[in-house]
């Protein structure tokens, strides 16, 4: 391990959990008090650092083509489930020096890969994307389940039984809670009794989850063996305004079982693998006192057990006006833990918002190459210009619609000119979605990178709260000088 990375004393915790010696993963630049690094694996990250999440193939191709724009070892935040399909794909297994593509194992080499599973399924109905997820895009897998639900017709809860015992078991509490969802999606007759079609976060207090999920973490471990630098996010129940309290045990027995695994799976490697403590927080419970503080003292337990190599805090609904300052209170708090362990704070999905954040003590913020909050449900009509996805802008901070990103482009000669990124819209991509998303629309969303190059470079220089300053000047419709 780096000799960057330093020990701390060991965490004094209960008897029946396991001493675990924390380690310093934030990098304090003493004459300056400011954090100025993380570490990931082996590499030390300057932050702060944008992170690209990968949703599909098509992510994972733009980000082969385009690595060079992304910050000097930047994390990247991959699919847990996805991953042994993604990096046997013959498609990225070699690298094109003639269209500037590196392979996937080149990009792993140079860029730690921060695990994570959409938080968002363990949440909402998402139905035929989560069964996908959950086969790890097995095609035949889908059919046969598909094939025993359209069987099970007239209340026969055995072929129901048989059609989730495809599933993985982990998934199983999650996906049955949608059964009827998936059935419509699919076109198939709902079977008369699907069982509980309730609250999808309610699979959480399933017995099951007790055993399914070490035994689901401990798999995913195994899968990203190979990967030189990397960490997991764990996969968490959400805190709700509605949570009942035992969700706070498995908020806190979940990261923890994902921190031994993790530490006794790879105890033999030269960089272990090591877990984030994750808190996936819907933006409402911060209007609750009681349940924003337990939010708090889930995060201090967690800490004070040790074995984690960062915090990251997943928080929905940014976009509400009236809730910003609220969430800029609970981030700063959450650092100043963070800081006191000497842990990173990263902030998955959040976008601008996550760069405005990095004022606030946040070392790296991400979002999804589509622009997206989250990865939302398919089906119905879908608008022809909403194939392009969203063309961000830097400086101004706006996401374009195709048609507006075209007559953009032609009034100002181009996008901005930023190394390593496309300037322009190539005519042989305009009416063709596919390629422009994925030679304009996705590419365009690494100019985070940039902007966090230029956050970093103001904090270095002494500038306070350099992400505000930026945002003043631009356009964005919550954080601009009209916004705030």
């Amino acid at each position: 391990m780096s000799e960057k990375v330093k020990e701390k004393n060991v965490i004094k915790v209960a008897s029946s959990v396991p001493t675990i010696i924390q380690i310093q993963y934030l990098k304090i630049d003493e004459p300056l008090k400011r954090t100025t690094s993380f570490i990931v694996g082996n590499m030390e990250v300057p932050a702060p650092c944008f992170t690209p999440e990968v949703k599909g193939d098509e992510d994972v191709d733009v980000l082969l083509r385009y690595s060079r724009a992304l910050n000097e070892h930047a994390p990247i935040i991959m699919p847990a489930n996805r991953w042994s399909s993604i990096v046997t794909d013959k498609r990225f297994l070699i690298s094109d020096i003639l269209k500037n593509k590196i392979s996937i194992l080149e990009l792993i080499a140079e860029h730690p890969i921060l695990f994570m599973e959409p938080p968002e399924f363990f949440r909402y109905r998402l139905t035929k994307k989560f069964v996908t997820y959950a086969l790890k895009g097995d095609r035949q897998k889908a059919r046969k389940f598909n094939n025993i639900l359209k069987s099970a017709v007239i209340n026969d809860e055995e072929k129901v039984t048989s059609a989730l015992s495809i599933i993985p078991e982990f998934y199983r509490p999650f996906i049955a809670r949608q059964l009827e969802s998936i059935c419509q999606d699919s076109k198939i007759i709902p079977p008369k009794k699907l069982g509980k079609q309730d609250d999808i976060s309610a699979g959480w207090l399933d017995e099951s989850i007790d055993y399914s999920y070490p035994a689901h973490m401990s798999e995913i471990i195994a899968d990203i063996a190979g990967v030189p630098n990397a960490a997991i996010i764990p996969t968490v129940p959400p805190i709700l305004k509605s949570s009942e309290n035992s969700i706070r045990d498995r908020v806190l027995s979940a990261n923890r079982a994902t921190s031994l695994l993790c530490k006794h799976m790879t105890a033999g490697r030269k960089v272990p693998i090591r877990a984030y403590f994750h808190l996936y927080i819907d933006s409402d419970v911060l209007n609750d006192t009681e349940r924003r503080n337990m939010a708090l003292v889930i995060l201090e337990r967690g800490l004070d057990q040790g074995g984690y190599c960062g915090v990251a805090l997943t928080i929905t609904d940014y976009e509400d006006k009236d809730m910003l300052h609220k969430i800029e209170s609970f981030v700063n708090e959450v650092a100043n833990r963070c800081n006191e362990h000497m842990l990173p704070l990263i902030l998955p999905r959040s976008g601008w918002y996550g760069l405005y954040l990095t004022d606030y003590g946040v070392q790296s913020f991400s979002c999804l190459l589509n622009g997206k909050r989250e990865y939302v449900r398919g089906g119905g009509k879908v608008d022809e210009e909403y194939k392009y996805g969203l063309t961000p802008i830097i400086d101004r901070c706006r996401e374009l619609r195709y048609n507006d990103a075209v007559a953009y482009a032609n009034k100002n000669g181009g996008f901005q000119k930023i190394k390593y990124l496309p300037s322009t819209i190539d005519r042989a991509y305009l009416g063709d979605f596919n390629a422009y998303r994925m030679n304009v629309g996705k590419p365009c969303r690494l100019i985070h990178a940039e902007e966090a190059r230029r956050i970093r470079q103001g904090k270095l220089k002494g500038d306070i709260n350099p992400a505000k300053r930026y945002f003043a000047r631009s356009e964005h419709q919550v954080l601009g000088n009209k916004g705030l």
